[in-house]
């Protein structure tokens, strides 16, 4: 789909000064406009792939975590928020869950690097505690990079929103089951 929306806004490029030409307006101003809505189709589809890859690249991050540390499937410790049911609507709507996203990334790894090593320090001693700190180091390096790569996705889809408010309607409409077309 992305490729198609710049495509046609590729297309506007020639056809619109065409038409101009054909309907004896302004070329300049056609090409003036076809250039402004080509650079905003790249802008809106550059923000929504990059946020829907970001998205899924911190999904698959908290997945390895959580199968390789299961102590972090719990709602406390995931490195990763739900999202909130509501779209952002804007950049404005999106700084809470960007710093859930990085706060609770940065507590997976405490947990792992200090917290375990703690109390592995209480029970077996200085080996023991290296031994987790060792342990805990996957974590250190992937929780942290897991929250801030969702924070980045939601700041994204936020201003995607932003610039097209009318499809960030259309998204909610149909997540509702509703059809943007129906007029009241």
């Amino acid at each position: 789909e992305p490729f198609t929306n710049v495509a046609g806004g590729i297309s506007d490029l020639v056809v619109l000064p065409y038409e101009a030409y054909a309907n004896g307006d302004s070329v300049r101003r056609a090409m003036t406009s076809g250039v402004s809505q080509l650079v905003g189709t790249v802008a809106f589809e550059a923000l929504t792939t990059t946020s829907r890859l970001t998205k899924y690249a911190a999904t698959q991050m908290a997945k390895v975590l959580e199968e390789s540390n299961p102590h972090l499937a719990s709602a406390s410790s995931n490195p990763l928020p739900s999202r909130p049911l509501a779209t952002p609507k804007g950049m404005s709507d999106v700084s809470s869950h960007a710093f859930e996203s990085l706060a609770r990334g940065l507590k997976a790894a405490n947990y792992k690097v200090v917290v375990v090593p703690y109390r592995e320090l209480s029970r077996n001693g200085t080996t023991g505690a290296i031994r987790s700190v060792v342990r805990g180091i996957p974590v250190l390096i992937v929780a942290p990079l897991t929250g801030a790569t969702e924070a980045i996705s939601y700041t994204l889809l936020g201003a995607r929103n932003a610039l097209r408010p009318d499809i960030r309607k259309e998204e909610e409409a149909s997540m509702m089951g509703l059809s943007c077309d129906v007029q009241y």
